[in-house]
């Protein structure tokens, strides 16, 4: 039992330090994922008007101001009904 007793001791640090590496780990990691993302650029995306598109009967999907471009590294997402 006291060998029991020393493991759980033990165990219960040694998982909390673990859990807490595995958070920093990750924190560091996405930061470094996002590092080369642009802030979001709302007025951008507000600006496309018309577009091409595409409807069935059961669907309309266009894609906003087609054949202009996007504006550079601009992630514009828009709500498709």
């Amino acid at each position: 039992m006291p060998l029991a007793a020393a493991a759980n001791a033990l165990a219960l640090p040694l998982t909390a330090l673990l859990l807490r590496l595995a958070v920093l780990l990750n924190l560091l990691l996405w930061a470094a994922a996002t590092g080369d993302l642009l802030p979001q650029q709302p007025e951008a995306c507000a600006n496309f008007t018309g577009g091409a598109g595409f409807q069935s009967g059961f669907f309309t999907f266009t894609t906003p101001n087609y054949p202009a471009r996007y504006p550079a590294r601009s992630d514009c997402i828009k709500l498709i009904r």
